[in-house]
């Protein structure tokens, strides 16, 4: 694939020119070990190419590449290898191994050079092979995250594992250091070393993972709902007229946004499928339009709309407080989910992207104090609207102090901290910033919030990164803490009776 030396892109100048973080591989190594071990397990991706395949790198791009003889351009499939921490990744022999097809994804991450993978594993026909790798449950579909504006490498993983903390389905997720084979070399060797990734499940409709039914016979279904970009036209997914779009014609607002049905896909929908949802949509946003922003007093005389028919408040609740937590930028109007079972209520979640959250963005809103996302643009509006209605605002604040003295607590994020700066101090991260050198650069899209301008926030280290997220993190936690103190005193807030509400849905 032939890649300019530098482009123009929304997020700034990208230089391909610099060969410490070009995808080329060749004639460089970054593991100085001829046996290479690490404490965190591995994973090998080598290219398979027909004899007579002349492409000699990767074929980065959005569709799945096969396998197979007949020598066309996109005639292969990688060999996706696993070893555990502790093992010779390059005399050893691997616990795993699988054939796999291997693809670029992401939007704007898709613009760095240490790209993430999608990962769709396969049997002897190249068609998704459910397989059982380490801790996760089977499936066939896993994501590479490859953090590169997150120097701490730890910002997906931390947020991912908070929302699991809170009792919802996250994807799970766990370190690895990775290596790419893209040449035709006898095999994977010091040269390939990719850095470290975050393997993670995809979020897809599975009994383990996000749980709604599949298409009935009767043509009703479960439904994952995404709301996303959308440039240009559309497509067939776009759920029209919502307050994700400025009309009935389906164009995408200022924002550039939409509300997708992500599952079923899109080959897969019916008018049935659009037209219900549709009509679902449209009765949540007529209730969420009666929502006012009443005085204060007490929640329990408060009479609420009747938007609690359609969505589950306290999955709600849950999702907004782990983005409020990250101060997400993208909260609510990027890689945002909702799903929903056959007759049910609409439940937020799950959480997903958050490698520029926790102070990870060039914007000047970026501190540990910043305001909250819901009220931030109207590019929000489900949550902006929700936070409008007293008993819902008394239900973030009752849900916030139950999960700060269970599983948000302070001894579990430190916990989190010390346990993966430990693995990642034993020679991972070292490795991972001779491979990419961006410790003490600017990558564009990326500061660390106090000050977006500053090049002294531009540190030196990773270990400098991780206790700046970690301070970061501790001063979020309590910056929130007083909020949510001084709302309830302020609301009077029952949250007995935050809980009970939550329930009624007549």
């Amino acid at each position: 694939k032939c890649e300019p030396e530098s482009f123009e892109t929304e997020f700034g100048s990208i230089d391909r020119s610099d060969t410490s973080t070009t995808t080329d591989y060749q004639n460089r190594s970054y593991v100085t070990a001829a046996n290479f071990t690490s404490n965190l397990p591995v994973l090998t991706l080598e290219i398979v190419y027909p004899q007579t395949q002349n492409q000699t790198e990767l074929n980065y791009g959005h569709e799945y590449v096969k396998r197979g003889g007949d020598g066309t351009s996109e005639d292969f499939g990688t060999i996706v290898r696993r070893f555990d921490a502790g093992q010779n990744v390059f005399t050893e022999s691997p616990t795993f191994a699988h054939y796999a097809g291997v693809r670029e994804r992401g939007q704007s991450s898709s613009l760095y050079n240490k790209r993430g993978l999608k990962v769709e594993f396969w049997d002897s026909d190249d068609e998704g092979d459910n397989v059982h790798i380490s801790h996760f449950p089977k499936e066939e579909d896993f994501v590479l995250r490859g953090p590169f504006t997150d120097k701490s490498l730890l910002r997906d993983h931390l947020g991912y594992s908070a929302a699991r903390q809170t009792g919802r389905y996250c994807p799970r997720t766990e370190l690895h250091e990775v290596f790419i084979k893209e040449d035709r070399g006898p095999g994977v060797d010091q040269t390939h070393y990719a850095g470290v990734y975050v393997f993670t499940e995809s979020v897809k409709r599975d009994k383990n993972r996000v749980n709604v039914e599949k298409i009935q016979p009767d043509g009703t279904t479960g439904l994952i709902l995404k709301v996303d970009a959308a440039f240009g036209e559309g497509s067939a997914a776009l759920v029209k007229g919502t307050f994700y779009t400025e009309g009935a014609d389906g164009k995408a607002d200022v924002l550039q946004q939409g509300l997708f049905i992500d599952y079923p896909k899109e080959e897969d929908l019916t008018e049935s499928i659009l037209h219900n949802t549709q009509e679902f949509i449209s009765g949540l946003e007529s209730e969420l339009d009666r929502i006012n922003d009443p005085a204060a007093t007490d929640a329990r005389n408060v009479e609420s709309p009747s938007y609690r028919k359609y969505i589950d408040p306290t999955s709600f609740v849950d999702y907004q407080l782990i983005q409020e937590l990250a101060d997400n930028g993208d909260a609510y109007f990027r890689s945002t989910f909702f799903h929903k079972e056959i007759g049910g209520r609409l439940q937020a979640g799950p959480i997903w992207d958050l490698d520029l959250a926790f102070g990870n963005v060039g914007w000047d809103m970026e501190t540990p104090a910043s305001d909250f996302k819901y009220n931030f643009m109207e590019g929000r509006p489900f949550f902006a609207q929700l936070n409008k209605d007293v008993n819902y605002k008394c239900l973030v604040v009752c849900r916030w102090n139950m999960h700060r003295v269970g599983g948000l607590s302070d001894e579990w994020f430190e916990g989190f901290f010390n346990e993966n700066r430990a693995l990642l101090s034993k020679g991972a991260s070292e490795r991972e910033f001779k491979r990419w050198k961006t410790l003490g650069q600017y990558v564009p899209r990326v500061s660390l919030g106090f000050n977006s301008t500053a090049p002294s926030f531009y540190l030196e280290s990773w270990e400098d990164e991780v206790d700046m997220l970690q301070k970061w993190v501790s001063m979020r936690l309590r910056f929130m803490d007083n909020v949510m103190q001084g709302q309830k005193e302020y609301l009077n807030c029952d949250c007995e009776y935050a809980d009970e509400w939550a329930q009624i849905i007549e």
